[in-house]
């Protein structure tokens, strides 16, 4: 239950810090789990990584500044295991409403992903978001990124 999270989180990590999105700009690349840790370490990614270079911590990798936004380069989807609006509209906050797409954890429940999927569904529905950023997440990223429709 947190390996899964724990792990995303370090692949975003070796990614971003590996420099793959300065070197490949056009790159696109999604998360699962509402993008894992990473937007709960918004404020350390922004505040604390640049705090370690004045101490003499110097940041093992040539990757441009500010950190955080290699970050928010990601895409993620919504999968969140249950009802959790408010973790999805945190993914929201972070990534940006274009860059979250609907994801539901199905075919992983007691159900074959029944739950999950309504869970998902339930959650964008209970999103303190507008309407246009609940169809985005639905529908129109994914038909932008896959280019379909």
């Amino acid at each position: 239950m947190v390996g899964w999270p724990y792990d995303t989180t370090s692949a975003m990590f070796r990614i971003a810090f590996g420099g793959v999105f300065d070197r490949y700009p056009t790159i696109r690349i999604v998360t699962h789990h509402h993008g894992a840790f990473i937007p709960l370490l918004e404020a350390r990614l922004a505040n604390a990584l640049p705090a370690l270079e004045p101490v003499g911590l110097p940041m093992p990798t040539k990757i441009s500044k500010p950190y955080v936004d290699h970050f928010r380069k990601f895409y993620c989807d919504t999968a969140a295991s249950g009802f959790a609006p408010k973790v999805i509209e945190q993914a929201v906050d972070f990534f940006g409403p274009e860059r979250v797409l609907f994801g539901s954890d199905a075919p992983f429940d007691v159900q074959d992903g029944r739950i999950f999927i309504s869970e998902t569904l339930r959650s964008i529905d209970n999103m303190a978001v507008p309407p246009d950023t609940k169809v985005a997440i639905l529908t129109n990223n994914a038909k932008r990124i896959l280019k379909i429709g």
